[in-house]
């Protein structure tokens, strides 16, 4: 029906849209200079350091923050950490392919280049242990936007199922559209 084809429609663009603002969090994360992935990474396990993070771990570091979000779920948390992780447990790789940017392989390298080139400096030094409260701040930001996305996506399908769309009518019509040269 033309309004399967609309909610199918705005689905994707749904989806686009929230794609296009984490990505656009993660470069604005990996372009504070105090940015270390490895320290953030460390920062999120919590102590003593165990070589992943779990969603509880997540929640625990984001509940903490001044600019959380006002009802954050564990539920809404691992939305976002579980496609990243194996067995519930994220380790340092998966982090990396979760606040690095996708698009730009120059910015992902100046930000995984702090790791080795950044001074070392002592948690009593910033109040967020080794990153400032803008970069914890940034972190926070690309993850309440995954949070956003997630709910959306969510949305979406929900409205795709009220109006009968099953998955294997979206896969005919989208096979029956003329790919767009963009991609």
């Amino acid at each position: 029906t033309k309004t399967g084809r609309n909610a199918l429609i705005s689905f994707v663009k749904a989806v686009a849209d929230g794609e296009l603002s984490c990505e656009r969090s993660r470069h604005s994360l990996a372009e504070m200079a105090d940015f270390s992935p490895h320290e953030a990474f460390q920062l999120l396990q919590g102590s003593p350091p165990k070589g992943y993070a779990s969603v509880r771990d997540f929640h625990s570091w984001m509940s903490d923050q001044p600019h959380r979000l006002p009802r954050l779920h564990q539920e809404d948390v691992a939305e976002f950490v579980l496609p990243y992780a194996n067995n519930g447990e994220l380790r340092y790789e998966g982090f990396l392919n979760m606040v690095l940017p996708k698009d730009s392989p120059s910015a992902r390298a100046i930000a995984l280049g702090r790791n080795a080139t950044m001074p070392f400096t002592y948690s009593r030094d910033l109040p967020n242990g080794y990153m400032s409260a803008e970069t914890c701040y940034r972190i926070c930001r690309l993850f309440e936007e995954e949070i956003d996305l997630a709910r959306h996506v969510h949305l979406h399908r929900k409205m795709l199922r009220d109006q009968g769309v099953a998955p294997r009518g979206a896969f005919q019509f989208f096979s029956s559209m003329k790919a767009p040269t963009a991609l």
